[in-house]
């Protein structure tokens, strides 16, 4: 690996170097560490998906004014 280059994958590297160190604990380890990890990350992504896709009350009240302004406008327009 280059200097400075980024390593999309530390945890493998470390845990294959513990396998061919022969430290087999310290491999279960590692390996637990990142299967948390990316289960949390995840989960982390679902919720931001998830709150990305929501529209809450205070939208749709905002909607309805915004159109509720537009119909009158255009109404009192229309008037003259």
């Amino acid at each position: 690996m280059q200097l400075g280059a980024y390593d999309p994958d530390p945890e493998s590297r470390k845990s294959q170097k513990a396998l061919n160190e022969g430290n087999l604990g310290l491999a279960e380890k590692i390996k637990k560490q990142k299967e948390e990890a990316d289960r949390i990350r995840i989960k982390r992504d679902k919720r931001i998906e998830k709150a990305k896709n929501n529209d809450t009350l205070r939208d749709k009240i905002d909607q309805s004014l915004i159109f509720g302004f537009f119909i009158i406008l255009d109404a009192l327009l229309l008037m003259d």
